[in-house]
């Protein structure tokens, strides 16, 4: 009996070797042992191709997935590394280094930084420079192609056209303040060429983060400031300039070397400060009292008469830092947002164009020993002597208060009327006031 080759490679062991006993004198054991040899290892062989085709298979996406990722890694690579600056970061480190020491202080400088930008910087001549005392990079925020960064600096103050410096200060005394500016990257090979008369047409170059927005002023070291007036100063032929220079270096300096008038060291308050009080105790009604007036009129130099027909109710306030132009006088603005008028003689609240508008005010400061006093009918009477301390100038304006002031305000003229129009007119403004709470 011959079974086919086929039928013989799927059957067991087991079976072939009952049937090499079986058939021993037929075909012999030594012939079925050599044929089942070669059927194993034609077995053995087609399982090897399936097995190396797997395998194949695998390393080739094994391969791609390499390659994917090897280009990715580049790609991300080149974002972080290409450009003058590599990285976004130390882009925008690089520009903020440059600034401090001038280079946007001219023309020639300028262009120098221009490689960092879309749109490279255009120096003027009147621009207003920052002094500052040191920064700090913050960030990046990274978007894909774009990255996002703020620098946070401590200023001194400003610098104008004409050498004039004036100081900021804010609730320290001879503390700089804080101040912000962003920046924003791109990678981009795309950026404006600079050119003699400012940026010229989009050109192509290499791939590298370029700032989008130039900076809107140079932000310097108090060292580059002495430097940079000291030269403007030596070719001016303008007196008041030249005059302005000398001041500027006298004050640059004293903030180098850290010095301060022995008197400043014991001030209670900055001008700003000062402000603050000021605008909280107006706020609260304190003008509308002779108690609160006495209290306030100690922080003017002349406080006038109390000003009580036309009353602002205000949604909130905020006090600027202050500009010291010279060392005894300060300016501070003030921005309100105004809810209304109150007319304390007819107990009536008008809202009209005054609702929701922003009312600023700027106020003098001096700092003086000097200061009002006020009578007992709360009209000023003289000038009174006392610590030195910065006092507002000016007469006390008219009084500016919330809406929870103003409510408890216009109860007590409403109990204390006699007549029924007033006391009608009160019940209309206590119901509008309300509806503002």
């Amino acid at each position: 009996m011959i079974f086919p080759g086929p039928f013989l490679a799927n059957i067991s062991e087991t079976v072939l070797v009952f049937l090499m006993d079986a058939f021993r004198g037929t075909w012999g054991g030594e012939g079925v042992r050599k044929w089942y040899a070669r059927a194993v290892r034609k077995r053995q062989k087609e399982k090897s191709r399936k097995a190396w085709a797997t395998r194949r298979k695998t390393m080739v996406k094994l391969l791609v997935l390499t390659t994917m990722l090897s280009f990715a890694v580049i790609a991300t690579s080149a974002r972080s590394s290409a450009g003058p600056g590599k990285s976004p970061k130390e882009v925008v480190e690089r520009f903020c280094k440059m600034d401090a020491e001038g280079k946007l202080l001219s023309p020639d400088g300028a262009n120098e930084t221009a490689i960092l930008f879309v749109s490279p910087y255009s120096w003027r001549r009147d621009q207003v420079i920052v002094v500052v005392s040191d920064y700090v990079v913050r960030g990046p925020d990274l978007q894909g192609n774009s990255a996002y960064f703020t620098v946070d600096y401590h200023t001194w103050g400003q610098l104008d056209s004409s050498l004039r410096f004036t100081r900021e200060e804010g609730s320290i005394p001879y503390r700089p303040v804080k101040d912000r500016e962003y920046y924003d990257l791109v990678f981009t090979n795309r950026y404006n060429e600079l050119g003699e008369n400012g940026p010229k047409a989009v050109v192509k170059g290499p791939l590298a983060w370029r700032i989008e927005a130039t900076p809107s002023r140079p932000h310097v070291s108090v060292d580059t400031a002495i430097r940079y007036v000291t030269e403007m100063r030596d070719k001016s032929s303008d007196l008041a300039s030249k005059e302005n220079a000398d001041k500027t270096i006298i004050a640059l300096n004293r903030l180098l070397s850290g010095a301060r008038e022995a008197r400043r060291a014991n001030l209670r308050r900055t001008a700003a400060q000062v402000m603050v009080q000021f605008c909280k105790m107006d706020a609260e009604g304190k003008q509308l009292t002779s108690d609160g007036w006495q209290e306030m009129s100690a922080l003017f130099i002349q406080p006038g008469s109390p000003r009580r027909e036309k009353i602002i109710v205000v949604k909130d306030f905020g006090v600027s830092n202050a500009s010291i132009s010279e060392e005894n006088k300060a300016d501070v603005g003030v921005e309100y947002i105004s809810l209304g008028q109150l007319d304390s003689r007819t107990v009536l609240f008008e809202q009209g164009s005054m609702s929701y508008i922003k009312l600023r005010g700027n106020y003098g400061l001096v700092l003086t020993d000097k200061h009002g006093k006020a009578g007992s009918n709360g009209v000023a009477t003289k000038e009174s002597s006392g610590p030195v301390e910065w006092r507002i100038e000016g007469p006390v304006p008219e009084p500016h208060i919330t809406v929870d002031t103003a409510i408890r305000f216009t109860t007590e003229l409403r109990d204390r009327a006699s007549d029924s129009v007033t006391k009608k007119n009160a019940a209309r403004t206590l119901a509008a006031l309300n509806r503002l709470r």
